[in-house]
């Protein structure tokens, strides 16, 4: 019925939702796109394609006016090649997996609500997630963990 950014042509006829007064320009090379309960559209924007910054990104959508305009983002360091993902939860914490963005170690952050970061975790040598994801520290085998730390 819609489409978010990009081109205005499609082959479905579909309304186009201008994305408008985005400090990145717009985001390009998603990921992760999800529905919020608000409304909303969150994606991970590896923004690997243009100038600016790999972030977590969630658009508030008005189509009567046909527009998308940044919500809220958490911004990354430089650019994400491939891969990546972006999840908010209701306990109003966020967390964004960074793909391929090298040379930045870290593989996930996590962030509250003010956008403040909370949690970093990297990996040597680098990798990169294809989707990071919050659990309950209870679904956790804590044992496992440790037996197996260092040997994936």
């Amino acid at each position: 019925v819609w489409k978010l950014g990009g081109i205005p042509n499609n082959k479905d006829g579909a309304a186009n939702l201008r994305v408008t007064n985005d400090p990145q320009g717009a985001f390009n090379l998603q990921h992760d796109a999800r529905f919020r309960p608000n409304g909303n559209v969150s994606l991970f924007d590896d923004h690997g394609a243009t100038l600016g910054v790999a972030r977590g990104v969630e658009y508030a959508l008005d189509h009567d006016a046909g527009t998308a305009t940044v919500a809220w983002q958490f911004l990354g360091i430089n650019q994400s090649q491939f891969e990546g993902s972006f999840r908010r939860y209701p306990d109003g914490e966020s967390v964004i997996g960074w793909g391929g963005n090298a040379p930045d170690l870290r593989v996930v952050t996590e962030v509250d609500s003010d956008g403040d970061d909370v949690l970093d975790i990297t990996f040597t040598p680098a990798a990169s997630p294809y989707r990071a994801v919050k659990v309950p520290v209870s679904r956790l085998d804590i044992d496992m963990m440790r037996v197996t730390a260092g040997k994936w």
